[in-house]
C-alpha cells in the first residue's frame, strides 16, 4: 500500500508495519498520528476509503485485526474534494468514537484513494 505523497516523513516515520513478517505495507498509527496524518491531507483530494482498526499484544511487537472498521465511498455526483472532507471528518468521528469508548490503546492503519485519480 502506497502512502500518499503529502503524508510528511515524521509520520510515516511514526507508523508501524501491521504484519512485519509479510509483504505487505500496511502501516497503522495510533490514535493521535493516526488524526495527524488526517490533518495532514487536508486541503488535498486524498480520501479516507477505508479504516482498519487493531490491537497491540501482550508481546507488544504485533497488531491484532480487531474485525471493526469503517468505510466510505463517493456519493454521485460528489467531486473529489468534497468527498476527501466528508472521508477525512467520517474517519475522524469514527476513530474519536472508538477512542471514548475506551478503545484508546487502538492502532489504525487507512486505505487512501490516490490525488492523481481524483476527479
Amino acid at each position: 500500500m502506497d502512502l500518499p505523497l503529502e503524508i510528511p516523513e515524521e509520520l510515516r516515520a511514526a507508523g508501524i508495519p501491521v504484519d512485519p513478517e509479510s509483504d505487505n505495507d500496511e502501516i497503522a498509527w495510533q490514535h493521535e498520528d493516526a488524526l495527524r496524518v488526517l490533518d495532514s491531507l487536508r486541503g488535498t483530494k486524498v480520501a479516507v476509503l477505508e479504516v482498519f482498526v487493531y490491537v497491540p499484544q501482550p508481546d507488544g511487537d504485533t497488531l491484532l485485526s480487531a474485525n471493526t472498521g469503517w468505510a466510505c465511498e463517493p456519493a454521485l455526483g460528489e467531486t473529489a474534494s468534497d468527498f476527501a472532507v466528508r472521508s477525512h471528518e467520517g474517519a475522524i468521528a469514527y476513530m474519536e468514537s472508538l477512542a471514548k469508548s475506551g478503545t484508546d490503546e487502538a492502532f489504525y492503519s487507512m486505505l487512501f484513494s490516490e490525488q492523481d485519480d481524483a476527479a
